[in-house]
């Protein structure tokens, strides 16, 4: 019988980050960088090349649903890990977390236009 070190385990890895507790490096690059990437090929390849043309609208929605929670805790965990680092760190971390925000909100406001229309 194995006992599992409870400061490993994935709930006390998502309570370090949401915390700020992670070095900003590993939840910038292996937090937001790579869940972006990995979202974006969801997209790409799960919802839109598998779904039909008529539900493609329906599929995305879903996307954005499903990807805002995560993006929103990724983004309060680099802003939060990001107040251990330099000031200029700090600062580019937090620049790129706002306008990474804006811009996934930019991408969903204008998808619930298209939407919309195609209602």
């Amino acid at each position: 019988m194995s006992t599992e070190n409870s400061t490993n385990s994935f709930p006390a890895l998502v309570h370090r980050a949401w915390s700020g507790a992670l070095p900003l490096w590993q939840i910038f690059w292996l937090g937001l960088f790579l869940v972006t990437l990995a979202l974006s090929g969801f997209l790409r390849f799960f919802v839109i090349d598998l779904f039909s043309p008529f539900s493609v609208k329906d599929a995305v929605l879903f996307f954005f649903l499903l990807a805002f929670p995560i993006l929103a805790f990724l983004w309060v965990a680099v802003w939060r890990s990001a107040a251990k680092s330099s000031r200029r760190v700090s600062y580019s971390a937090r620049a790129i977390v706002l306008a990474h925000a804006v811009w996934f909100s930019l991408k969903f406001v204008r998808f619930l236009s298209f939407y919309g229309s195609l209602a």
